[in-house]
């Protein structure tokens, strides 16, 4: 399958006969025969003949054989796709360890490993030569009759634009990689079909070098081992598949199984795209000179994904990273006062969602860093449409947190202020809620100047890349402690601090179940009726950032991840694309803020023109 710049890709562990080839190549044509859905299958390290065969590879029966295993393949293949498999060669007088790189009855390349394991079980320089020894010496080989390219290859199919290449085992393990000139000279993907054995500890060795591959690449890298069927004389082959995407694992699999298995992944190639072209390390190296293959790709009308797709991509799924967020904020915010020699803070609190974040997170401040709750300078600011129960829950929660709580009403303020306007303080207008907005930001400024401290914004990441709030109003502070943060995360960071700080458990999960709204007009007032669901938007927030999401695939991935129909999905994007050009305006005069994910919006993370349309 491939739609919409999603590429499924299948790593095949085979049942393998030690020294069969022809009985391995009728399971080799079973799988890929069978096979309906990736467009690249993976097999291990020589599968044809087995990695474990030991000096029978020097006999020429079993090169003899392997030459008609590899024609066997060839000769029946019904697989539209592309495979990668592993074989030893006699190439000029010497063996090589190669992977064959099949396209129906074509062989497109061949690939030599070229660095050897020398340690412990290993001992593969008594039977291989290096493929050091003949690239580029020799361009091609004659195999079954055809003129085939050998070498340092890369494969790239017209007009989609992917390109791929492939190394042995080995070859990612050496302190100088192969992978590294693949992805510097185009590879948006590198596979690896390896024989590596199991050890305690072994596996998380191979996930971090593919997952470091991978980063440094910014590509995919696919690795697939060889398994239990291998000998077991000395050694157990781990039968270990493993997908990293710009540093993050995808797959990572290992099985005992006897019979044959196929694992499945997605590789989202617009977003290696998207990451390769910020990437600034591959922009800063030369080009080297390697040849290009072209191999076939057709596009298919529908895609099914191997798992679900995470509808919230921002939000961290361990403890640990959430802890790590908590600590990023209040070091943070603490920073900064020492910068400015003070220990007080004033924050707005309205007991919603973002305020709420930022007051839990000044206090665990408070608590790390030995100063006194009463530094907090917690003020609700009921105006003209402030409910009872945002209020109650506001003053409940700075009770039992210990904070200096200040209870300020403003709708008096705010009424003169709008009659200095000519405005008849009844039109529910955009004036009217903006009144509001900048009156307590000013409240906040001054009674800041008064009590020697800094005014801590509450705008997370979501309501900033939409515009959402009042400039000069809370558009506005001395410090930003959410705007690194988007709404799904401002959300789960609440409840995090359900354990941390008990007492005030259920008035959070009053927040968090609470409907979010600005409170500016009248008490059904709904953000979200406005701007969307935000866990949608901030899906679109996410694949514009991280994966540089054109809008047709956004508009796909809203229908597989959200169920929503065409219109729906257009609507969604058209009015994120539309309050995220337009508020930029905004974003360039925001306060400083931490950055706490990959991207974030501030002025040094991501640039744009504040007159964008």
């Amino acid at each position: 399958m491939y739609h919409q710049e999603f590429l499924k890709v299948g790593l095949v562990v085979p049942k393998v006969e030690i020294g069969k080839p022809l009985v391995n190549a009728e399971e080799i044509v079973r799988i890929i025969n069978a096979e309906k859905k990736a467009e690249v299958m993976l097999f291990p390290e020589l599968a044809i003949a087995g990695y474990s065969i030991g000096d029978l590879v020097y006999h020429q029966q079993l090169q003899k054989e392997n030459l008609e295993a590899i024609a066997y393949i060839l000769n029946n293949n019904k697989y539209h796709g592309v495979i990668i498999c592993g074989a030893a060669l006699s190439i000029k007088g010497q063996l090589y360890n190669c992977a064959l790189v099949i396209q129906k009855n074509k062989i497109l390349g061949i690939i030599p490993k070229l660095y050897f394991p020398e340690t412990r079980e290993f001992i593969e320089s008594r039977y291989f030569s290096s493929g050091k020894n003949i690239i580029p010496n020799v361009p091609s080989i004659n195999l079954l009759g055809e003129d085939v390219p050998i070498g340092n290859l890369i494969f790239t199919t017209y007009p989609h634009n992917i390109s791929f290449a492939v190394e042995v085992c080995a070859d990612l393990w050496s302190i100088r990689n192969l992978n590294e000139n693949y992805y510097l000279n185009g590879a948006q993907i590198v596979f690896n079909l390896s024989a590596s054995s199991f050890n305690i500890g072994k596996g998380k060795h191979r996930r971090t070098l593919t997952e470091n591959a991978s980063l440094k690449g910014s590509g995919a890298y696919v690795y697939v081992s060889s398994g239990v069927t291998e000998s077991s004389s000395n050694v157990l082959f781990s039968g270990h598949a493993i997908v990293s995407t710009c540093g993050e694992t995808s797959l990572d699999e290992q099985n005992f199984n006897f019979d044959s298995v196929v694992y499945y992944d997605d590789l989202d190639i617009e977003r290696i795209r998207y990451n390769r072209n910020v990437n600034c390390y591959l922009r800063n190296n030369v080009l080297q000179n390697y040849r290009e293959i072209v191999w076939e790709l057709k596009e298919t009308n529908d895609y099914q994904f191997e798992k679900p797709i995470d509808k919230e991509p921002f939000v961290p799924k361990t403890t640990e990273e959430l802890d790590m967020i908590s600590k990023v904020q209040m070091a943070s915010v603490y920073k900064r006062l020492l910068h400015v020699n003070t220990e007080k803070v004033i924050l707005g609190v309205s007991g919603g969602l973002d305020s709420t974040l930022a007051l839990l997170s000044l206090v665990r401040m408070c608590d790390t860093y030995g100063l006194e709750r009463k530094n907090i300078i917690g003020v609700t600011m009921p105006a003209l449409a402030t409910t009872s129960e945002s209020k109650n829950r506001a003053t409940q929660l700075m009770e039992k947190l210990n904070v200096t709580a200040y209870e300020i009403p403003i709708k008096e303020e705010v009424l003169n202020q709008l009659h200095l306007i000519n405005h008849d303080g009844q039109t529910k207008d955009i004036t009217y809620e903006n009144a509001q907005a900048r009156y307590r930001t000013m409240l906040l400024l001054n009674l800041a100047n008064k009590e020697k401290g800094i005014v801590i914004g509450t705008s997370d990441m979501s309501e900033i890349a939409l515009g959402w709030s009042t400039f000069g109003g809370d558009q506005f502070a001395m410090y930003g402690i959410n705007a690194g943060l988007p709404k799904t995360l401002v959300k789960r960071m609440v409840a995090y601090y359900y354990d941390i700080y008990p007492e005030v458990k259920d008035i959070l999960g009053d927040i968090i179940a609470a409907p979010i709204t600005p409170e500016l007009t009248d008490k059904d007032q709904n953000t979200e009726a406005v701007l969307g669901d935000y866990q949608i938007n901030d899906f679109i927030l996410f694949q514009h950032l991280n994966c540089g999401a054109t809008h047709s695939k956004i508009k796909f991935l809203l229908g597989v991840v959200f169920g929503l129909n065409s219109k729906e999905s257009e609507r969604y994007i058209e009015n994120f694309n539309r309050r995220f050009k337009m508020g930029q305006y905004k974003r360039l005069s925001s306060p400083e803020s931490v950055k706490v994910l990959s991207i974030s919006l501030t002025n040094t993370d991501y640039r744009l023109p504040g007159d964008i349309k």
